[in-house]
């Protein structure tokens, strides 16, 4: 019997470590996303017979206010493939869903959802997991030895 605990202990042990790798693994990848979870907006160029959709509204550039200039400006400009984000921003909530004439071009403004899934919390949470199970391995063997 004195063999079986000690094979339970190793046993234990072993799920310990791999646990604490595992966990470690995860939190290092869970720390090093640089994904952000939230709401954007995107524009893009329509031609005069594309339709934008029911839900949209037509608004010239001039009657748009300095807050969504800005906002709009900031959006033309974007290296990043004309995404921003501006979350809880109510100037560019009243941007989503428009039209908007500037310079004699129409631009459709829309809301894009980034919803990011990091699996590096995953892992961490697996690795305490087989830790933890390691423990319950451990423990009661160590002392029944």
């Amino acid at each position: 019997m004195a063999r079986l605990s000690r094979a339970v202990m190793v046993l234990g042990v072993c799920c310990i470590v791999l646990g604490a790798i595992t966990g470690g693994v995860g939190f290092y990848f869970a720390s090093q996303s640089d994904c952000e979870s939230g709401s954007q907006l995107s524009v893009a160029q329509i031609s005069e017979d594309q339709t934008a959709g029911s839900n949209t509204e037509l608004r010239e550039y001039g009657d748009l206010s300095d807050p969504e200039q800005r906002i709009f400006r900031d959006l033309l400009g974007s290296t990043r493939q004309n995404f921003d984000t501006y979350d809880n921003s109510s100037a560019a909530n009243e941007l989503v869903n428009t039209v908007v004439i500037y310079r004699g071009e129409r631009y459709v403004t829309r809301a894009v959802i980034v919803d990011c899934y990091n699996r590096g919390e995953d892992i961490q949470g697996l690795g305490e997991l087989i830790a933890i199970v390691g423990l319950i391995l451990f423990v009661p063997a160590y002392r029944y030895r």
